[in-house]
């Protein structure tokens, strides 16, 4: 009890040294506590008013505080700690604390070519080797993958519902959410904004492509793994029923095999393959968590060699809100998406700038704007922030910014033209992974991992002596579309992706206390982006974030955000370390349990599969 009470006193400090450098007295106003068109906004005011003696409104913040106590929002404000004591903090004009916590952006203000120039000598390779098994015939060679994630309805009343799934689809509609996603497709999606009827149909036509160039056979198909994720917990049928007729009805493919997979045929897999399946559930499937599905579409490439097709050893993932733009990539490079794919690097070798050895098991390709793609060249997705403009008003901005490291590290390590490149900063739509690779280190993210869940993928397979890397692709560009689509459902999703940021730090920070190496390593080998969401602070810096831009969001962004953050919070504290421990024990007998696979397994394995599967024309 002590020590806890000595830690409430250490935090309260600490935050009266900070939150008046973050809200200087000539910006009170932005908080007034009066002006909040909600309570929960009025809250999070409150909350910082509390830490502003010289704020007109602070003996009101305080009554305010202690009538609310038993709100979520103060409860999760009031949990958080800090994990380390910062320095005596100096009043300044720049409203902002980059410098403690976030500062790679403080460095990408101030010298943004410099950290350009470190981030090239970081990531440029030595004694880089092709690989033994190269990616030759992609029709053949390569499995194709994607993720649908499916929710109800945001209208219920919506006549693009169809009808046959209404009722079932309205009850879900109602109930609780219990996994969130960036822009999920909800069952009331028309034709023109479903992203899954818009990728699957240009990546048709980008196959199309290929074979009039000669790069694959023309009566050939390309076999693709689709699989579907949902919102809600017991939508698993529903939502792959859903899906199988949006494409029966308004698709006529002709050059995709697909193969659906949900969480319950998931199950009915390990079953199959696992002797100890009680292990293996929790860590093959699709639900849940973005690092659950992106594990399942790297580790699925395993069980294809075994069960489907043996000559299969390369697979790489793509997002329906992207396309390969194959005349760009054409003008621009003299190639076809699939001829930037084999590249002889892909499962090579190389040294590192200190001289560890990698493993370019895996490949990264990069992405561009739709709206920028008639210029002509490569242009970065994430813009340089204007500081002076972002610090204007008060928001997380103020003490977060990886806008900043994002956009430098996207126009150095995406931008660059050579093979002679590892990457760490890579998205989860463009990227691939061989055979070997997946065998020997048996990566994934864990299912706990929200966001980022490309990005921590490697941590699993990373060692002091050696470890696993992305290959630069360079030219392997994808085109992002989402915005010409999915507007409303990016916007329905906005607050579950900002609370979705915050989780980030949290789930990142404390992920790197308890890998096999030290933090101090992971911090620098996932410089200067990733490592940006690594933080000696992580509960205070997530909670300034939240309460800050709690200021003006929506209820739902406070009200909801804070039940996930409490969440987050505890499974961080308690169970983190115990949870990791299991996915990794999960993980090495699903590969174990390949190699031992029955034929008896094998052809019911082999049965399921193309049970889900629907065939191109």
């Amino acid at each position: 009890m002590k020590k806890i009470s000595e830690s409430n006193e250490q935090t309260r400090k600490c935050l009266y040294q900070i939150i008046p450098n973050l809200i200087p007295d000539s910006d009170y106003t932005e908080i007034n506590l009066d002006s909040a068109t909600e309570l929960m906004n009025q809250l999070c005011r409150a909350w910082l008013i509390q830490f502003l003696p010289r704020h007109p409104q602070h003996e009101l913040a305080k009554k305010i505080l202690i009538q609310n106590k038993n709100s979520n929002c103060i409860k999760f404000l009031e949990t958080i700690r800090f994990h380390k004591n910062i320095n005596e903090v100096s009043n300044s004009n720049s409203c902002n604390m980059w410098n403690y916590f976030c500062p790679t952006a403080q460095m990408a203000h101030e010298d943004a070519e410099n950290l350009a120039t470190s981030i090239l000598k970081r990531r440029r390779l030595k004694n880089l080797k092709k690989s033994k098994v190269q990616l030759k015939e992609p029709a053949k060679e390569l499995l194709l993958s994607s993720n649908v994630l499916i929710s109800p309805p945001i209208d219920i009343n919506s006549k693009n519902i169809p009808s046959q799934f209404l009722e079932e689809a309205v009850g879900f509609a109602k109930k609780d959410q219990d996994y969130w996603y960036d822009h999920p497709i909800p069952m009331d999606a028309s034709i023109g904004e479903n992203e899954l009827i818009y990728g699957l149909e240009k990546l048709d036509e980008a196959i199309d492509f290929e074979k009039k160039f000669g790069v694959i056979a023309p009566n050939s198909k390309m076999a693709m793994v689709l699989s579907i994720s949902v919102t809600h917990i017991g939508m698993e049928e529903l939502a792959e029923r859903y899906v199988a007729n949006l494409i029966k009805e308004n698709l006529e493919l002709k050059n995709l095999d697909l193969y659906l997979f949900n969480e319950n045929l998931c199950k009915q897999i390990i079953s199959m393959v696992s002797p100890k399946k009680d292990t293996a559930y929790g860590i093959f499937g699709v639900n849940g968590s973005y690092g659950r599905h992106f594990s399942f579409l790297k580790a699925i490439l395993a069980l294809w060699n075994k069960t489907i097709n043996s000559k299969t050893k390369f697979t790489f993932k793509i997002d329906l809100d992207q396309v390969f733009d194959q005349k760009f990539l054409f003008n621009l490079h003299g190639k076809t998406a699939l001829q930037l794919l084999c590249n002889p690097y892909w499962g090579g070798s190389a040294t590192d700038y200190k001289g560890k050895s990698i493993d370019l098991g895996m490949i990264a390709g990069g992405l561009i704007n739709q709206s920028d793609s008639s210029i002509g060249i490569f242009v970065p997705d994430v813009k340089r922030p204007k500081t002076k403009e972002i610090l204007s008003n008060v928001s997380s901005k103020r003490i977060f910014c990886s806008q900043w490291p994002q956009a430098i590290s996207t126009e150095t390590e995406i931008g660059y033209s050579g093979n002679d490149l590892q990457r760490v900063h890579v998205t989860g739509g463009t990227t691939g992974i061989n055979l070997n690779s997946l065998i020997k280190w048996k990566p994934f993210t864990p299912s706990f991992i929200s966001r980022a869940e490309d990005q921590a993928f490697v941590l699993s397979a990373f060692y002091e002596s050696a470890y696993l890397s992305q290959l630069h692709a360079p030219g392997l560009i994808m085109r992002h579309d989402k915005a010409s689509f999915a507007e409303r459902s990016i916007a329905n999703a906005a607050d579950s992706k900002a609370i979705g940021d915050i989780e980030r730090i949290l789930l990142f920070s404390n992920y790197s206390d308890i890998l096999h190496v030290n933090k101090s390593e992971i911090v620098e080998r996932m410089w200067p982006f990733t490592s940006s969401f690594i933080s000696d602070n992580p509960e205070i810096l997530a909670g300034l974030i939240f309460a800050l831009d709690g200021t003006n969001k929506s209820t739902d962004y406070v009200e909801k955000g804070s039940k996930r953050l409490l969440r987050t919070i505890e499974f961080c504290r308690t169970k983190m370390k115990k949870q990791l421990d299991h996915e990794i024990k999960g993980w090495n007998i699903y590969y174990d349990s390949l190699i031992n696979l029955s034929q008896n397994s094998l052809r019911y394995v082999n049965k399921m599969i193309h049970d889900s599967s629907i065939k191109s024309a």
